[in-house]
């Protein structure tokens, strides 16, 4: 999650094995804050990705949605 300014969000990701140090596999602009639900949300070509930013474990998440239907739930490795 990278703050872009002007609160337009982008989000990055690697595939296992790839660390943060390699070039993210998916890179998506444009994303906004949802403070009521205190999550990002991103879209791109047809999946919608949240990226929850809670205070508690519980609220940090990353879900990713395509045509209404929930594909990924990632929570925080301990």
């Amino acid at each position: 999650m990278d703050d872009m300014g002007g609160e337009s969000y982008r989000y990055a990701c690697w595939n296992l094995p790839n660390e943060i140090d390699n070039t993210p596999n998916l890179i998506v602009y444009g994303g906004v804050y949802e403070k009521a639900q205190e999550r990002y949300k991103f879209e791109n070509g047809g999946y919608v990705y949240y990226v929850g930013n809670g205070f508690i474990d519980a609220n940090r998440y990353v879900e990713v949605w395509k045509d209404n239907k929930l594909l990924l739930r990632d929570l925080p490795s301990k």
